[in-house]
């Protein structure tokens, strides 16, 4: 039996503490993060639809590929799809085709040590097989790597010598293994998305210093944009830390785990469209970490509450935007009924389906449902393909992916 690269002991905390811990330069604004007051209502769509499970999706792994990684992006390239992944064990970025017996698996290798190493791959987006973008970054130190489909360096940037000096000391705010909030590339304007932050986890001062950029690879210049909610300058978040962010053909849409808040941007302006208010129906336990538990909790309280509590840790979008998907985990009980701390692997959850404007098309409770893993999940047209390759479901593989495929049907 393959052993897992972390502890299932080890893995609550690797989901949930990990999830919300994260020259001619035209210089970014310097004022203070400015915050968003009024929050609108979100609306209910006008379709009629309902999710209906059509079809299941199963492919095979290579023996050096962890079945439970969840850092795979969508990439498509001429109406064929991939669900691409970086695996430590094989050092190389591996895309597996979907749905077709035509194409093949790809591999591409990177270099991890030498004068063209990447010690470390956090994030990674890929534009085409030459252009996949690299975000890698330790501490206070924020690199940006482009390599082709051969591994090799094609260029890259050290974001400290294009950032202004109050940056310099900020981390990425990445989330890549959770999806939480993935750097994004847009062609049209040959710019990079992120976030980046200052201080510990535990402060509450950290979570006003989030602040979203963009970055023009072509001339170096720095958009910043993005506002935070009111309550970060009154409470602090932590355990629940973070901010989540997707991009669809033309919007931004940021959202936050222990509120109900989703923001909507302009993806050319960059400017702040709405914020609104959309709670889940299933959701009875959205609670703010810090006022329950303090700042910095022993192990075992902060794994309890992380446990019973709500949040909203996933989203995503098919291509065009029409879909939009948003994940929330429910709290269950920590301990089951014979005394036994929960399994990390226990997950309860529900999804909300959104139009392109973020009106509510359903929400959906996976929560009577057999053991599942949706933070592996993605989206194509109308279908959203959730992982049930957990080691919980009695149809777990440890060599292949494995995926139920739910289809949005409307009148």
């Amino acid at each position: 039996m393959r052993s897992f690269p972390f502890h299932l002991s080890v893995f609550f905390l690797y989901i949930f503490t990990t999830l919300f811990n994260g020259g001619c330069n035209s210089p970014i604004e310097e004022k203070d993060n400015d915050y968003y007051y009024q929050l609108e209502e979100a609306n209910d769509s006008k379709q009629k639809c309902n999710l209906i499970l059509s079809d299941t999706l199963k492919f095979e792994l290579g023996s050096q590929i962890s079945p439970l990684m969840m850092n795979g992006r969508l990439y498509s390239e001429n109406d064929q799809h991939y669900l691409s992944f970086f695996s430590n064990g094989t050092q190389a970025f591996n895309l597996f085709p979907i749905n077709t017996d035509q194409a093949k698996s790809i591999s591409i290798p990177i270099e991890k040590e030498g004068p063209e190493g990447i010690s470390h791959v956090d994030d990674f987006f890929i534009q085409s097989l030459d252009s996949i973008f690299i975000l890698s970054g330790r501490m206070n130190q924020k690199m940006i790597y482009l390599i082709n489909q051969s591994g090799e360096l094609r260029s890259k940037w050290d974001l400290n010598k294009h950032l202004p000096d109050k940056y310099k000391e900020y981390w990425f705010g990445h989330e890549s293994e959770i999806g939480h909030y993935r750097m994004h590339f847009t062609t049209e304007k040959n710019e990079l998305y992120f976030y980046l932050y200052k201080g510990l986890m535990i402060e509450m001062e950290t979570q006003a210093t989030f602040t979203q950029i963009a970055f023009n690879l072509e001339n170096n210049k720095t958009r910043k944009f993005g506002k935070l909610p009111t309550e970060f300058k009154e409470k602090s978040f932590y355990p629940m830390f973070g901010m989540g962010g997707i991009f669809t053909s033309n919007k931004i849409i940021n959202f936050y785990p222990s509120l109900n808040d989703l923001v909507l941007y302009d993806s050319d302006s960059l400017k702040l469209i709405k914020a609104l208010n959309l709670k889940s129906k299933y959701s009875n336990n959205l609670v703010v970490g810090a006022e329950e538990i303090g700042y910095d909790p022993p192990l075992e309280q902060e794994r309890d509450f992380l446990t019973e509590s709500d949040f909203y840790t996933h989203m995503l979008a098919n291509s065009t935007g029409d879909y939009v998907y948003r994940f929330i985990k429910l709290g269950q009980s920590a301990k089951t009924l014979d005394g036994e701390n929960r399994d990390p692997l226990d997950l309860n959850f529900s999804v909300q389906i959104l139009d392109e404007d973020l009106n509510l098309i359903l929400e959906k409770d996976f929560s009577d449902s057999e053991a599942m893993f949706f933070l592996e999940s993605f989206a194509i047209d109308n279908k959203l393909y959730i992982s049930y390759n957990n080691p919980l479901n009695p149809n777990f593989s440890e060599n292949h992916r494995q995926y139920y495929v739910y289809e949005i049907a409307c009148e």
